[in-house]
């Protein structure tokens, strides 16, 4: 199961590689990726529960 981002990259491949990037969050190469990746993760979530509940009601 793939989760796909929508320029088609594996959203995995947004989150941190490793625990160094979550204990420095100041990191500025990661902390932008990171922030927006999980807001449009979040954004995907509602809206496939969204699609969810049309569908079931």
């Amino acid at each position: 199961m793939s989760c796909l981002a929508p320029e088609g990259q594996h959203w995995e491949s947004y989150l941190p590689s490793s625990e160094s990037d979550i204990a420095f969050p100041l990191n500025q190469s990661s902390k932008p990726r990171t922030s927006v990746a999980v807001v449009r993760f979040e954004q995907y979530v509602y809206l496939i529960r969204s699609c969810i509940v049309l569908s079931e009601s």
